[in-house]
């Protein structure tokens, strides 16, 4: 049978903590642009299941037009903007962050293109103008995914299906919407679970959480905050964290491989620009 969006997810999942919960109203501390997300638990099952660990760790779960503002993203618009100045005749940056040089938008204005190529000069400048957040980086009345689009042109339809099948990058995946109503659901947009921002909360936490309702959850925060959890104060004033979902196995074991792939990879120092350009012509 084919796999739909309805395939990743048990709704409202019963019984304790458990590893691919996703819960919404979660603390972002400052990670990423929101102050709470839905996040993903990734702590063992065997930690939870028997009670091994005081703490739950998770991962931050962000709509796609936040993803496209993010570091991880930028970098897909900082290519497209080195390569389309070396088409264009100026010299190709030797780092992305050259690209943040207000310069280099004066002179691509002042640049008088050849012919044929406008289009391209005029898509350079957006991307300049998005990594430089010039006239704000998103104007009004547009979505972060309209200007890539722009920016990208035909690119953006790969970009957008390697995303989808989880190819673009070892370290996000992918999660299609929920389709729940919006006060109850996690994943309310096509989302990314951003693998490297892990964040780490007490158990009891989501204990409390867990156990509350808008009723007595004042009262619960109360205690959590005499529990020196002092990031509470300003991130849950009114409502407690709700957990909406769990994550299929199918899609769970595939997200952990990726994850732990990030943390045992022990990689090795990259050679310098000169010895890597030696060796390239000695071969």
């Amino acid at each position: 049978m084919p796999v739909t969006e309805k395939d990743f997810y048990e709704l409202f999942p019963d019984g304790y903590h458990a590893t691919g919960d996703i819960w919404m109203g979660l603390p972002s501390m400052g990670l990423v642009p929101a102050t709470r997300v839905s996040g993903l638990v990734v702590t063992p099952a065997c930690d939870l299941a028997n009670c091994k660990t005081e703490t739950v760790t998770y991962v931050p779960i962000v709509p796609i037009n936040i993803f496209l503002q993010m570091p991880e993203f930028l970098v897909e618009v900082s290519r497209f903007g080195g390569e389309s100045m070396e088409k264009l005749g100026m010299k190709k940056p030797r780092s992305a962050n050259d690209l943040l040089d207000p310069a280099l938008l004066i002179q691509l204005t002042e640049l008088a293109p050849a012919k044929g190529k406008e289009e391209l000069q005029t898509r350079c400048l957006m991307a300049l103008k998005y990594l430089q957040k010039e006239d704000q980086r998103v104007p009004a009345g547009k979505r972060p995914t309209e200007i890539i689009r722009e920016i990208l042109g035909s690119g953006w339809i790969k970009v957008k299906e390697r995303l989808v099948r989880n190819s673009y990058r070892s370290d996000i995946y992918y999660l299609p919407p929920d389709y729940q109503h919006a006060d109850w659901s996690a994943v309310p947009l096509h989302s990314i679970a951003l693998l490297r921002y892990l964040i780490t909360v007490p158990t009891y936490f989501l204990d409390e959480a867990h156990a509350a309702d808008v009723r007595d959850w004042e009262h619960r925060r109360s205690r959590l905050l005499e529990r020196q959890l002092h990031w509470c104060h300003g991130c849950h004033e009114t409502t407690p964290p709700l957990r909406a979902l769990r994550l299929k196995d199918a899609f769970l074991s595939d997200l952990l491989t990726k994850l732990v792939s990030i943390y045992v990879r022990l990689g090795a120092p990259d050679l310098d620009h000169t010895s890597l350009a030696r060796i390239e012509g000695e071969l």
